[in-house]
């Protein structure tokens, strides 16, 4: 484990990604990138890829923008038990325009919602929206913590 976190501290400075002590230009030109996409452009992604990924659930993972950002992701989430880690990469999708994160569910389990998004937090990035579909419908639900 504690490897697996080094080996996440390197490519972040190396990468100049949010998640790295001292963020480069490099890192806030993506922070600003991902700032511009609306709620509405969120939530239109979110419905896309859920629909065309069954069993899925999907996060707005505030501050994830960019592909680095996606081991640190990968790592928490892939502990958490309802996640299918034989879908996608170890069981998550990531789109860092949108800042969203996808999570295959195993058929057999329940998603844990307080869990995904303490296991967000814990990859250093702020856990906003929980996204599902319902019926063909996306709802969604606040994660933040105000």
């Amino acid at each position: 484990m504690l490897k697996t976190r080094i080996m996440v501290l390197i490519l972040a400075v190396v990468s100049g990604c949010a998640t790295a002590p001292a963020a480069t230009g490099h890192a806030q030109a993506k922070h600003a990138e991902a700032a511009k996409v609306s709620a509405a452009e969120r939530r239109a992604d979110a419905e896309q890829m859920l629909g065309a990924n069954p069993n899925t659930v999907a996060v707005y993972a505030k501050g994830m923008c960019c592909p680095s950002c996606a081991i640190g992701i990968r790592v928490k989430l892939s502990s958490l038990a309802f996640v299918d880690s034989q879908r996608f990469d170890g069981g998550i999708k990531l789109n860092a325009k949108t800042q969203l994160v996808v999570v295959a569910v195993r058929p057999d389990k329940v998603v844990d919602r307080q869990g995904l998004s303490l296991m967000v937090r814990r990859a250093g990035f702020d856990p906003v929206d929980y996204f599902w579909l319902e019926n063909g419908e996306l709802r969604d639900e606040s994660l933040s913590e105000n």
